[in-house]
């Protein structure tokens, strides 16, 4: 079952690998630039603010 999921998921990935790699350098040019202008920067201190007061039920 594990190595057949896994080969024909690779199989896929490497079908489609243009656009793997297209959505990747996307995703990094994006990040380059929530860096750059400091919205990053205010997001993670928001979800450190937010995770802070995270309450477990247990």
């Amino acid at each position: 079952m594990g190595p057949g999921w896994v080969s024909s998921a690779l199989t896929l990935v490497r079908r489609h690998i243009r656009i793997v790699n297209i959505a990747g350098a996307a995703m990094l040019i994006i990040l380059g630039l929530l860096m750059v202008t400091g919205v990053r920067g205010r997001w993670i201190y928001e979800l450190q603010n937010l995770s802070g007061t995270f309450l477990t039920p247990i």
